[in-house]
């Protein structure tokens, strides 16, 4: 249970320092002068100004036997007028501070904590409740609503039962908004969950909180079923759409935290929204397991090309030798200047060129994929892995975060492939389920290390015109499937662009 010191409840500080001293309780010619109008016992003057600037201070009124010495006895000195910790403690329990304290209301404009404050306090902790679910965080609306409308504050403990109050009939009603919501079939696949299947022993409930485990393929195709079984559910929309996301992840968190049989002990209708709230963070979830493990495998894919491409470059360094050493021969026959038949010329360097022919091989390969190009090496990389990502892309949903539809129209066309085996591909294809085509007219989205992986081109063109898009086709090589390149390409954009947006409940 909350302390004021915890909350936004204002209290005094056991130990005054004198700057805070004189910054806060130093009296003001109009205070001192009020005082002496209402109060005729020069003893309890002290008294009365004290509770006034106290007030000031905390927006309720306190006993003075309960405050720091400090205060009466530095207000005192400022007016220079008597006071003792007797008279203190006398003047609690005088019927005179009942008509000081509606004096004091009065001069500062504040209205007592009736029912017309606490009427206000709860109106305001109600509306908090919806979107706040940390009791202090209520309590504190209710004490600024109560400040702004200058209303006395009522006791610290009257307001944190107000507060928890308030928070109960809040949720209770977006227990039954959620509730409400959900069909009455989908409910009994939400009962259905916590019953014990007799020959495991476990319940469905268990396989809801399941962890991901190690990125492996296996366990890629075990979080697709897993998202394929939850969305099974029957969930036609979303209940929890008008439910601010701060109460559903508190309801998934509770949800988690409970086995299957202490969330069946909870009476209806909360146990349908946490068993709900459970099944919708469930699938967000598995979506994003799947997401990263895909993610990972893509980034090993890629730590693995790499370590290759430096095995290649390694394996071939003696090429770059002797390439450069040709590169002087080659500068000395054409600058040969005892030669003077130009033919001749020519003639000894392309001999150069026929007894080197895998210096030919390694220079066009350098020149086509340039010096630090490790992406011709992640095909072999990624062929276990396709039937996995595609049978991913086929549950995901992919949605462009900016205007800019490139990649994701790269991905529905990678999708739409995902069956071809063939060397060519048309950059039209036709989804056989809606029966739209997709083009491949923008490639923008490609970066230059996959441009001529890609489209077999080495010169650059993002935009394809119109009048060639009929005759276009990607080529790669005699040995690979098109669309696993263009699959490696999208995916590896996808892990740095990050356009994925998941529908919970479409």
């Amino acid at each position: 249970m909350p302390t004021p010191q915890e909350t936004a409840y204002p209290t005094l500080k056991k130990q005054i320092s004198k700057h805070d001293l004189e910054r806060i309780y130093s009296p003001s010619a109009l205070e001192v002068a009020f005082v002496e109008k209402h109060s005729r016992t020069p003893q309890y003057r002290v008294c009365m100004l004290t509770l006034l600037k106290c007030t000031q201070r905390l927006g309720y009124f306190v006993f003075l036997s309960r405050i720091p010495s400090g205060i009466p006895k530095y207000i005192a000195e400022c007016i220079d007028w008597p006071y003792t910790a007797e008279v203190l403690e006398k003047y609690d329990n005088a019927r005179v501070r009942t008509d000081h304290i509606k004096k004091i209301r009065s001069y500062l404009n504040i209205n007592s904590a009736g029912e017309a404050a606490r009427s206000e306090a709860r109106k305001a902790m109600e509306k908090a409740a919806f979107t706040k679910e940390d009791i202090v965080d209520i309590l504190n609306v209710g004490i600024e609503e109560l400040i702004r409308l200058r209303y006395e504050l009522p006791r610290f403990d009257s307001l944190l039962r107000m507060a928890y109050k308030s928070r109960r009939k809040t949720n209770y009603g977006i227990y039954t908004t959620v509730s409400n919501a959900i069909p009455e079939s989908t409910r009994n696949h939400l009962e259905n969950l916590l019953k014990i299947d007799p020959e495991t022993k476990r319940s469905s409930w268990n396989q809801l909180r399941q962890e991901p485990g190690k990125v492996t393929i296996k366990e890629i195709d075990a979080a697709i079923e897993r998202l394929q079984w939850i969305r099974s559910l029957d969930f036609p929309f979303d209940p929890f759409a008008s439910i601010p996301y701060v109460k559903f992840r508190h309801l998934a968190m509770e949800a988690k935290s409970l086995n299957a049989n202490r969330i069946d002990s909870i009476a209806l209708p909360k146990k349908t929204v946490l068993l709900a709230a459970m099944v919708k963070s469930a699938l967000a979830r598995t979506i994003d397991d799947i997401v990263n493990m895909m993610v990972k495998k893509i980034r090993k894919i890629h730590y693995a090309g790499k370590t290759r491409f430096e095995e290649y470059l390694e394996r071939n360094r003696n090429n770059t030798d002797r390439i450069v050493t040709n590169y002087k021969t080659i500068h000395d026959h054409a600058y040969n200047g005892a030669e003077k038949d130009p033919n001749k010329k020519l003639a000894a360097i392309q001999m150069l060129f026929d007894k080197n022919p895998e210096l030919v091989e390694f220079s066009t390969q350098h020149a086509v994929y340039g010096s630090k190009n490790h992406c011709r090496f992640l095909l072999p990389l990624f062929r276990h892995s396709r039937a996995a990502f595609f049978k991913a892309l086929n549950q995901l949903e992919f949605v462009s975060s900016s205007s800019d539809q490139a990649l994701s129209q790269a991905i529905a066309f990678a999708r739409i492939n995902h069956k071809s085996r063939s060397q060519w591909i048309s950059r039209e294809a036709v989804d056989p389920d809606t029966g739209i085509s997709v083009f491949m007219n923008d490639l923008s989205w490609i970066p230059d290390k996959w441009w001529y992986l890609v489209t077999g081109e080495k010169r650059r063109q993002n935009a394809l015109k119109p009048s060639t898009v009929v005759n276009l086709r990607f080529a790669f090589s005699r040995n690979s499937s098109m669309n696993s390149i263009v699959l490696i390409c999208v995916l590896s954009e996808v892990k740095i662009l990050a356009i994925l947006a998941i529908n919970l409940f479409p």
